[in-house]
């Protein structure tokens, strides 16, 4: 990254992190700043701006056992989850099915973001969860 880019990024920053502050202490209104400083030339930036809605930082489940949290069912677990994940693609065989999700390629019995992959099929991948199965297809199906 040349000086000037460095530079812009640093004004950029300190801007963003000024109107952040004026606009905190006019309401309540809270917000996260985030860059992404991977090992890639591009940064990404978050903006996370608080008014009514849940605090990012408290974790759904309590990872250190595996349990829920107390309010939280299975099944809207399985669905929190399950919106972590972007079916990319299947590869197709028979034998050895495979699936692409977010950009990576699991097989059969694989976890992804703790669901299981149970079943591959041409269109479908059904994950299962705590004893609850859900199938995620490329194909959309209509009540008549």
């Amino acid at each position: 990254m040349s000086t000037r880019e460095k530079l812009m990024d640093r004004i950029i920053k300190i801007f963003l992190m000024v109107v952040m502050i004026l606009l905190s202490t006019q309401g309540s209104i809270c917000f996260l700043f985030a860059v992404d400083v991977g090992s890639g030339t591009k940064k990404d930036l978050f903006v996370y701006i608080k008014e009514d809605i849940r605090d990012p930082f408290i974790p759904l489940l309590d990872n250190s056992s595996g349990e829920k949290i107390v309010g939280l069912s299975s099944k809207d677990t399985m669905q929190i989850k399950l919106r972590g994940i972007v079916l990319n693609g299947i590869l197709w065989d028979q034998d050895k099915p495979l699936v692409l999700i977010n950009n990576k390629i699991y097989k059969l019995g694989d976890l992804v973001n703790d669901l299981k992959i149970e079943s591959i099929d041409a269109d479908a991948v059904v994950f299962s969860y705590q004893g609850l199965q859900q199938k995620v297809s490329f194909v959309v199906e209509y009540d008549q």
